[in-house]
């Protein structure tokens, strides 16, 4: 996809993290990962619904400018797959909370990732940070690995 000048606000990025920042503040557990392919790009992720305690989230690539978005509904001209859940690096994750997110923009301005860490139970530890990166109007899930993950969270860290 083809992208011109960015016209976002940032404003309008943040309501797209509002519905991720409620599941965090809430404390909500990863319960089910879904992938949804897109129609015209078999194999290829165009969005991952995240599964909460109380809450379903999807994450997309906007087609247009392979931005993502943060919603509570997928584009139609998806298709689900089987879940991922059994798979990495989301077997690793399933039953914990989110303990804090970015949004990662490019160089360009661009919304293009998001990057989550989940909490280990009762250590207050991020053990593991995965990456949902935008682009070709696809999805790519990566694990972020460095030595964050072995340090305590500070105090008054918790939920963002």
């Amino acid at each position: 996809s083809s992208r011109g000048p960015n016209t976002s606000h940032s404003e309008d990025r943040q309501m797209r993290m509002d519905d991720l920042l409620k599941v965090i503040d809430a404390g909500e557990t990863l319960t089910d990962v879904v992938p949804l392919e897109h129609v015209d790009l078999p194999g290829w992720f165009a969005a991952i619904r995240l599964h909460f305690s109380s809450s379903v989230l999807c994450v997309r690539v906007n087609p247009d400018n392979d931005s993502l978005e943060v919603s509570s509904s997928a584009s139609p001209e998806t298709t689900e797959l089987p879940s991922l859940s059994e798979r990495e690096p989301w077997r690793r994750v399933i039953g914990r909370p989110i303990l804090c997110a970015w949004r990662l923009v490019d160089h360009q301005g661009y919304d293009d990732g998001i990057q989550l860490a989940f909490l280990e139970h009762h250590t207050g530890i991020a053990s593991v940070v995965i990456q949902l990166v935008g682009a070709a109007s696809a999805l790519d899930v990566s694990t972020v690995c460095g030595s964050h993950a072995d340090r305590p969270v500070p105090e008054g860290q918790l939920t963002r």
